[in-house]
């Protein structure tokens, strides 16, 4: 039993109270209260630690896991690749709403300017005088883009004339000359091919010469331009492209070989014979019978000539005979 349960006071209790309370006490640990709380930490059950496999460890953030390389690597690139596809796609989205806004604005500006009228009309309740002259003002505005109108269609029409014109007048012209000229139609063609190529030639300097339509346009608009100026002089527009021609080299269309041929061959046949004929009626044409001459003549030029007495002394003679 302890000092206190016997009704007397410890040696720092008698100590502290004889003192008048300068003598302090010792701190001492409540060793019982201590004692206490420990066995009732020692009591409390402890929780089981859980039994866990390696999916368990790592939903668990188990430190001291490893992962292998490989899918570490493999994360790390589909991780990358998404945050690229989702940087492109912010990027995208936002250009195109800087496009739309420009859109937007670019919209706004023409409806404001349309709906901008320089000449409002004015109210007729307020002022009627005011009204009536704005009423003049848009008739006569009205009228004014009437005439525009004529005016412009009156232009067109008077071109599409002139067109024509210049156009019955070239093919007029060509149908004349073209029955004086047979081969003006080959002029034409070789003017047209030699201007072709002149304008290839300078489709470095002219772009508009690199194309086949481009060359056509420019070889149209300069015979327009001949066709006029000799209709304003009285000239024949086929004539002066016939002269073009033939200062660019044009000597006229040759016949057809198979024609030439045949003609040729026709007046050395003649020739041949007109010759063969003079030899053997004596004729002083200065050439000399010879045997080659009397066999290249024909059944009926030899039966002609042998008929004469003088010539058949002189087939005689040629034959080696006196």
């Amino acid at each position: 039993m302890s000092d206190m349960e016997e009704g007397k006071l410890s040696a720092e209790a008698e100590a502290y109270f004889s003192s008048g309370g300068e003598v302090l006490p010792e701190d001492k640990p409540n060793t019982a209260i201590e004692q206490a709380e420990t066995s009732v930490v020692q009591e409390q059950p402890q929780p089981e630690a859980p039994v866990t496999d390696g999916d368990s460890a790592e939903q668990e953030g188990d430190p001291n896991r490893t992962v292998p390389y490989g899918a570490l690597s493999k994360e790390r690139s589909r991780r990358k690749e998404i945050e690229a596809k989702l940087q492109a796609e912010i990027t995208a989205k936002a250009v195109l709403e800087d496009r739309w806004n420009t859109l937007a604005q670019a919209m706004r500006q023409n409806g404001e300017a349309a709906a901008v009228d320089d000449d409002p009309e004015p109210d007729p309740t307020v002022d009627i005088f005011a009204h009536m002259q704005w009423q003049g003002r848009q008739n006569k505005k009205v009228l004014e883009q009437i005439q525009e109108r004529e005016t412009q269609a009156a232009q067109q029409q008077q071109v599409q004339a002139q067109e024509r014109a210049v156009a019955d007048y070239w093919r007029d012209s060509c149908q004349e000359f073209a029955t004086q000229s047979p081969d003006y139609g080959d002029a034409v063609h070789f003017l047209s091919e030699t201007r072709d190529k002149q304008l290839q030639s300078m489709a470095a300097a002219y772009p508009q010469f690199q194309t086949q339509e481009g060359r056509n346009q420019q070889m149209n608009a300069e015979l327009r331009d001949i066709v006029i100026t000799a209709a304003k002089t009285g000239q024949s527009p086929a004539q002066v492209i016939y002269n073009m021609s033939k200062a660019y080299g044009f000597t006229g269309a040759a016949p057809a070989p198979n024609a030439a041929a045949e003609q040729l061959k026709t007046i050395q046949d003649a020739q041949s014979r007109n010759k063969t004929v003079a030899q053997a009626s004596g004729a002083p044409s200065g050439d000399v019978l010879t045997s080659q001459a009397i066999a290249d003549m024909s059944p009926e030029d030899f039966e002609r000539w042998y008929t004469k007495p003088e010539n058949q002394t002189r087939l005689i003679k040629v034959l080696g005979g006196r």
